[in-house]
């Protein structure tokens, strides 16, 4: 099957878009990706708010429209009241406080809608002037569908909310909160591809290969890390004129190996930045910071007491608590030891990695450090939303990275 990289190239090199046409594909693409992250936030916001449960229907035209008269948010209220949330969490409630939850929820749909228009009306334009390279058309439309299928994904999770519980249901918000974060990334990285095509006219395949070429890539990122004994010596002066041949091949071999364990080690830090974003909707579905206030140690311990309250083990990562921010807090740990020692491998084997490498390392200490302070301070909106926005920001520069060990293969 033909790659969406390698179909890239042969339009390019067919049809050769200039940097005038593609530039602004790419930031639209962008700021489709920058729309979608920002809702992200803010619907961190909603769930930090108690806000997600505020608007109890979904009407995706009509609903854009607000509240315009006391009869109307009286109305707005009274539906508001017939749920469990309100009835065994907020009874009493103040209408000003109702309108206060619900201009959070209200909002996060608008921006919702608000991507569909900046995605349809700049896409259709682009389409009718040829901008977007022949065989983008189609993965880029996807973005669409992936949008409605976004929306319909949050009715489903706010349903769960309207009968029986006083909060949604955190499989359902996991659902939604890694759909929405994989749309983002997809226009993110349909952007890094197209400016990849205006700079060098080609693309490398996106292909991790199969089991042999893993192993093989696991085995050069341990073999060629500084200091390692499996390290080749540098040649002497008198074998180079009869071992030239000989060695340009082995460089060549030593080279490949080294793209190989780049993009793996790549592609791993990110699909780990992924997972721990979605583990962070299961932390905030479950309440889970507030399970434990106290850093390093959780509630004075390493491994706190109630970690394994549910049987079979596994579902106390989806349905405890105190589990979940244990398994949130050993993730990050994970991810940080990764992300240096590959950091300081790229250093010397990937040159083109180094920045966005840095830039990842940086943001994950600053991570870390948001996430502590969000568990002792006890949740606050503040540093909650700066610690989830900072997440976005981790999983695109894992992109970067990504596609940079992809683009260096041909440069």
């Amino acid at each position: 099957m033909t790659s969406l990289a390698e179909t890239g190239a042969r339009d390019n090199a067919i049809n050769a878009p200039d940097a005038a046409r593609l530039l602004p594909v790419r930031v639209w693409l962008f700021a489709v990706a920058a729309l979608v992250f920002a809702m992200v936030v803010v619907g961190g916001a909603t769930r930090l708010t108690g806000s997600g449960l505020s608007i109890t229907e979904w009407r995706p035209i009509l609903g854009a429209i607000p509240p315009m008269s006391d009869a109307a948010w009286q109305n707005a209220f009274e539906k508001y009241q017939q749920i469990p949330q309100y009835r065994q969490v907020n009874a009493g409630m103040s209408l000003e406080a109702f309108k206060a939850i619900y201009w959070w929820e209200w909002t996060h749909r608008l921006l919702g809608r608000l991507i569909g228009f900046v995605f349809l009306i700049p896409f259709a334009v682009f389409l009718a002037r040829g901008a977007i390279p022949r065989r983008f058309v189609a993965p880029v439309a996807a973005l669409f569908v992936l949008g409605a299928a976004q929306g319909a994904l949050g009715w489903f999770m706010v349903m769960s909310g309207l009968s029986e519980r006083v909060s949604v249901s955190q499989y359902r918000l996991a659902a939604h909160l890694a759909l929405a974060v994989a749309i983002g990334g997809y226009a993110f990285w349909l952007g890094l591809l197209m400016r990849a095509m205006n700079r060098n006219g080609r693309h490398c395949e996106p292909r991790l290969g199969g089991r042999g070429k893993l192993r093989e890539a696991i085995h050069d990122l341990i073999a060629d890390f500084p200091g390692s004994p499996r390290r080749q010596k540098p040649p002497r002066d008198d074998d180079l004129s009869s071992d030239a041949p000989a060695m340009r091949a082995t460089s060549d071999r030593d080279a490949a190996r080294s793209s190989s364990a780049a993009k793996i080690g790549a592609g791993v830090l990110s699909g780990l930045i992924y997972l721990q974003i979605v583990a962070g909707a299961f932390v905030a579905g479950l309440h889970g910071g507030l399970a434990s206030n106290t850093w390093p140690l959780m509630n004075g311990e390493i491994l706190p007491p109630g970690l394994d309250v549910l049987s079979p083990w596994w579902l106390n990562l989806f349905e405890n608590p105190l589990a979940a921010q244990f398994a949130h807090r050993a993730l990050a740990y994970a991810i940080a030891i990764f992300a240096a020692v590959f950091a300081i491998w790229a250093w010397r084997s990937a040159r083109a990695m180094r920045l966005p490498l840095l830039a990842l390392n940086a943001a994950i200490l600053a991570q870390i450090a948001l996430g502590v302070a969000t568990v002792i301070y006890g949740v606050p909106l503040g540093i909650a939303l700066a610690h989830q926005a900072n997440a976005i920001l981790l999983f695109a520069l894992a992109l970067w990275t990504l596609r940079r060990a992809y683009a260096a293969e041909s440069a």
